[in-house]
């Protein structure tokens, strides 16, 4: 009986031998070779006759961003033959509109070189997807995955267009440059993607509005709503034909509908960018504003005493480069003494043009008792409207100075700087009179310096012996990086399981690329590694590990070896990828 079984052993094993094995095949598909640039591609690799295969390199697929991954395995045996099938599927996002190519893709299995063919896709703007119907609550299949829901969505209707006023300017005249937004979709919030940064103009933005209030406006036969959303005033510091780049905004949607579980939707818009012409100012203007501006100054009082200080107030307002104006100055001379102004700009945004004020209060003290003119205090700047120099001045004021009997009949004796604070500090000394020499104080000796000095010091040497080391490590961006990077590999390497890392790597891209918790989606995170130097390679290994982690987050617990060994590959390149960013 034993030799029998043995023998029917030995048989089953030789035909399993026989059976031919499973052909290894590598093939791609996409579900539209026609997509809109808000739409989603779904891209399927299907990989047969590999046991547990590891996912494709997509370091190719340049012209699509990767939103999303998910991997399926089927199992068959069929008389004694197994085969295996696994699907790697993705949602990918297009970066431009045009025809795109996903390249033929390579994958090494059974010392095999397999390869996919390259599929065109045809992208255009907007979406192509079809108009959902009208659908009550009771409609709504409360158990369809998300992916099926998410087919459904309205179509997408939003534009943006930039106006800029006036496009023909002189050097440093204002340049109102406004973005609006047209919509047929509900909008949730609007945010600005690019650096605010124009180069070859000084720029100030319009405070974002907490809330705009949309209008109505027909465009190409279309009933749109009409929202401001950025306003700049730029001034150009330089001449010839400037350009205004292009702005892009990320503009978030509400679906229409009953869903509970509907989510916003996240669309990207891009601005022209916008060529103005700047001609140069006239030799006899440099240096003088350019807008149209207002001067007034109060009167000083008809009667003062000597050695009292006065103050002149004047203001400036008017449309022009407030930030960069320069008060009226106003000249000493033997009557009478000034000194700097104290100088205070506001700017005003509620108009539709950038306007501003500069208030200047300027100390002034009379040096003797007479009767003291002050002269007219004279604005000049170039008008671009009328194209010349425009002169406002002040009336010229005559001030009665009166003896000052508390003060003494000593002169107010001016003094330098290095002077007054080697005499003393108290502007007193510099109104009442003659500086008297303070040195012979005890308080002006190097003993008693050296005294004040004494705690700092002691101070400074505990501070030495205790470690200066530290606060320098934390004022030091790179060893603050190093530092991010060693927490989060230590924190790798006490977890086990794959799912427990999620957390470490949200703590990294928050404290490494100041993500935000909500933002970090892939298309987010990837546009953030790509502006920072990392390769695309490393950025699509990098996605593809952090959705394993975040399936498994919640995942019963299994595959533990696996999970150690994804732990590592996630160390050495969080490594790699911390090293490129710039």
């Amino acid at each position: 009986m034993m030799i029998r079984s043995r023998a029917v052993a030995w048989v089953l094993l030789l035909v399993g031998l026989c059976l031919p094995a499973q052909q290894v095949e590598f093939s791609a598909r996409v579900h539209s070779q026609r997509i809109g640039l808000d739409d989603k591609l779904e891209f399927t690799l299907t990989l047969s006759g590999v046991d547990n295969p590891i996912p494709p390199d997509l370091s190719e697929l340049r012209d699509f961003f990767v939103q999303s991954r998910s991997q399926s395995t089927e199992f068959h045996m069929v008389n004694g033959r197994t085969s295996h099938l696994t699907r790697f599927e993705y949602q990918l996002s297009p970066k431009r509109t045009g025809t795109l190519t996903i390249p033929a893709l390579r994958y090494e299995a059974q010392g095999r070189t397999l390869v996919t063919k390259p599929i065109r896709v045809e992208v255009v703007k907007g979406s192509v997807a079809p108009p959902p119907k009208r659908r009550s609550l009771f409609d709504e299949d409360l158990f369809a995955l998300p992916r099926e829901r998410q087919r459904s969505r309205q179509p997408v209707d939003v534009r943006l267009i930039t106006e800029v006023s006036p496009r023909n300017v002189v050097s440093g005249q204002q340049v109102l440059v406004q973005v609006r937004l047209l919509t047929r979709n509900t909008v949730r919030a609007v945010n600005l993607l690019t650096e605010p940064s124009i180069a070859g103009f000084w720029q100030e933005w319009f405070p974002v509005p907490r809330s705009s209030a949309g209008r109505m406006r027909e465009v190409d036969g279309k009933e749109y709503t009409e929202y401001d959303i950025r306003k700049v005033a730029l001034f150009p510091n330089q001449s010839g034909s400037l350009t205004i780049p292009s702005l892009e905004f990320e503009i978030i949607l509400a679906e229409n509908g009953m869903s509970f579980f509907s989510e916003p939707r996240r669309i990207t818009r891009v601005t022209k960018p916008e060529t103005i012409e700047v001609r140069p100012l006239p030799n006899e203007t440099a240096g003088l504003p350019v807008g149209d501006f207002q001067l007034k100054v109060d009167p000083l009082p008809e009667t003062v005493k000597a050695r009292e200080m006065v103050t002149l107030k004047l203001r400036v307002s008017g449309n022009g480069n407030m930030k960069t104006l320069g008060v009226p100055q106003l000249e000493g001379g033997p009557f009478f003494q000034v000194f700097p102004p104290k100088v205070k700009r506001t700017l005003n945004h509620s108009g539709q043009w950038l306007r501003g004020t500069v208030n200047a209060e300027i100390p002034v003290t009379f040096r003797r008792a007479g009767a003291v003119s002050i002269p007219p205090l004279e604005l000049r700047w170039w008008d671009p409207v009328t194209g010349q120099i425009r002169i406002m001045a002040s009336d010229p004021m005559t001030v009665n100075v009166m003896e000052n009997q508390a003060a003494g009949r000593d002169e107010a004796v001016p003094a330098g700087g290095a002077e007054v604070v080697r005499r003393g500090r108290d502007i007193h000394h510099i109104l009442g009179g003659a500086i008297r020499d303070q040195s012979s104080y005890w308080n002006r000796s190097r003993a008693y310096t050296w005294l004040l000095l004494l705690p700092f010091l002691a101070s400074l040497a505990a501070a030495i012996y205790r470690g200066i080391w530290e606060p320098l490590v934390r004022r030091s961006r790179r060893l603050e990086a190093r530092r991010v990077l060693s927490r989060t590999l230590k924190g790798l390497q006490t977890q086990s399981e794959l799912g427990g890392a999620a957390g470490i790597v949200e703590n990294y891209l928050s404290e490494r690329l100041g993500m935000k918790p909500s933002r970090m989606n892939a298309a987010t995170i990837a546009r953030c590694l790509e502006e920072r130097g990392v390769s695309e390679r490393e950025i699509n290994e990098f996605l593809a590990l952090k959705e394993k982690i975040d399936s498994k987050r919640f995942a019963p617990r299994s595959g533990l070896q696996d999970d150690r060994r994804d732990l590592a590959r996630l160390g050495v390149l969080l490594r790699r990828i911390d090293g490129k960013i710039k």
